[in-house]
C-alpha cells in the first residue's frame, strides 16, 4: 500500500488518506484529511473577517507585482496549453517574421477592443493538439467562426472573390 508523510502534522499514512490533486506528482495534496479538515475549521472561525484580511493581501501582493504575476500565468498558459515554452513561442514568432501567419498583420498591431496591445494567439489544432502558427485576434477569431474546416474556408473566399 502506497504512503505519504503529511507536511502539517508529520504523520505517515495511507494515500487515501490525502484528498486527490492532479496538480501534485504524488496525486494527492500534501497535508493529510484531517489536517485540511482543522485547516478549513480554523478558516471558518475566523469567518469573513479573515477572508477579508487574505483577499486585502492577494490584492495588494497582486497590485505590486502585476507583471511579475502576469508573466507567470502567461508562462503557465502557453506550457499547459499547448506544451509550448515562452522561447519556444518567440521562437516561432521570429519565424513569422513577427507578423500573423495568415494575414501579415505586425503583431504590434495586433490590439483588443479595449485598445490593449495583445500578443499573437496560438492557434491549434482541437482534435490533436498540435500548435498550427500564430495569428491575431481577428484571424484566430475568423477561423474558429469558420469551425477550423478548410472546405468552409475555401467557399466563405469563393464568396467573397465571386461577390467582390
Amino acid at each position: 500500500m502506497a504512503e505519504k508523510q503529511c507536511s502539517k502534522c508529520g504523520e505517515i499514512k495511507p494515500l487515501e488518506e490525502f484528498y486527490p490533486c492532479r496538480r501534485n506528482k504524488s496525486g494527492r495534496v500534501a497535508h493529510c484529511r484531517e489536517c485540511e479538515r482543522r485547516r478549513h475549521a480554523e478558516r471558518r472561525r475566523k469567518g469573513a473577517a479573515g477572508h477579508a484580511k487574505h483577499l486585502a493581501h492577494a490584492r495588494d501582493y497582486y497590485r505590486r507585482n502585476t507583471a511579475k504575476c502576469k508573466a507567470a500565468n502567461r508562462r503557465h498558459r502557453l506550457k499547459t496549453a499547448y506544451g509550448l515554452t515562452e522561447e519556444a513561442y518567440h521562437t516561432m514568432l521570429s519565424s513569422q517574421q513577427n507578423a500573423c501567419k495568415i494575414c501579415g498583420k505586425p503583431a504590434a498591431s495586433n490590439a483588443h477592443p479595449s485598445g490593449a496591445v495583445a500578443e499573437l494567439a496560438v492557434d491549434h489544432d482541437h482534435a490533436t493538439g498540435s500548435v498550427r502558427g500564430l495569428l491575431c485576434m481577428q484571424c484566430n477569431v475568423a477561423i474558429g467562426n469558420l469551425q477550423h474546416d478548410p472546405a468552409i474556408c475555401r467557399a466563405a473566399a469563393a464568396y467573397l472573390e465571386a461577390t467582390s
